[in-house]
């Protein structure tokens, strides 16, 4: 009997994993905690297997060890995205200060606001993704994911924080006329890499992002 209650105990423990996948960028955390180490950062759709640990944290392997992440990131489901074909560029990114978007009642405002903050390069982030401005083109709803895949095979994680005009942007929404730029980053002017200040282009922030963008992915 007591060998019995011992088997029924180990069962009653064991771990379930489940299959899921990340809903953004999220850090893998040595402890379940937000001021444990960070062991790395998973992209968007990141397939994971994760048991639960508690109401908030999940159990997840990490290089044959136990490691946590945030609950509220992760989805049964894979995130499905629409990708769009854009016209050929110089590979000119341009920014603008964030601090430049003023009309408190707007979700860019809002954005910038409760989510947003001053990340790598200077460049302002929500949960890791980049502030981006895109053209009308592709979508027009404040906070939609979407990636700059540039033709070097590298990926920029987006988030849409505020929109390109389309009075100033092509026929098609997509390209601002007077510079030929696709893409306009929102930044901390007090603290943006000073090469990129200096040429205006934020490709200066990181030389892998010396490339055309090739396609952008518009996340569901």
């Amino acid at each position: 009997n007591s060998a019995n209650k011992r088997k029924k105990t180990v069962v009653k423990n064991k771990k379930v994993y489940t299959t899921g996948w990340t809903m953004t960028s999220v850090n893998v955390r040595k402890g379940p905690s937000i001021d444990s180490d960070i062991l790395e950062t998973y992209s968007l759709n990141k397939k994971i297997r994760y048991a639960k640990h508690s109401k908030e944290w999940v159990e997840i392997k990490f290089k044959g060890k136990t490691a946590y992440m945030s609950k509220k990131y992760i989805s049964k489901k894979k995130r499905t995205y629409r990708e769009y074909d854009v016209p050929r560029t110089s590979g000119f990114k341009s920014y603008m200060s964030y601090k430049c978007i003023t009309s408190t009642s707007s979700p860019q405002y809002k954005l910038q606001k409760d989510k947003a903050y001053t990340g790598k390069y200077g460049i302002r982030q929500v949960d890791g993704r980049f502030c981006v401005a895109i053209g009308s083109h592709f979508t027009s709803k404040i906070g939609t994911l979407f990636d700059l895949v540039l033709v070097n095979g590298i990926v920029i994680p987006c988030i849409l924080s505020d929109q390109k005009s389309d009075k100033d942007t092509d026929s098609q929404n997509i390209i601002t006329e007077h510079n030929g730029c696709l893409s306009e980053f929102i930044v901390d002017n007090d603290v943006l890499v000073k090469s990129a200040k200096q040429q205006g282009d934020i490709s200066y922030c990181n030389r892998k992002w010396d490339s055309p963008v090739k396609s952008i992915r518009v996340y569901e």
